[in-house]
């Protein structure tokens, strides 16, 4: 096991740290106080964006119950 740097955890994996720190009550702390409110707020918006594209796209893909391609590629034309 290897010791990793904070900045490099928050810069990779920066949704499982917020989770982390709320649970571990460190959310108060000076180096958190700001960030974690701010992640967790931007995965909320990021996570209603894509529930609302994929449901666009979902509705756009599909006729009644049937899948339907959006690209001439995917239909069998000759050349």
């Amino acid at each position: 096991m290897s010791w990793e740097k904070l900045s490099d955890m928050k810069a990779t994996h920066p949704l499982q740290i917020a989770q982390c720190t709320v649970v571990m009550h460190d959310d108060h702390e000076l180096g958190f106080n700001w960030w974690v409110p701010h992640t967790l707020k931007k995965c909320d918006v990021n996570i209603a964006l894509v529930k609302k594209c994929s449901a666009k796209n979902l509705k756009n893909m599909h006729k009644f119950g049937i899948e339907c391609p959006n690209f001439s590629a995917y239909l069998n034309y000759p050349p």
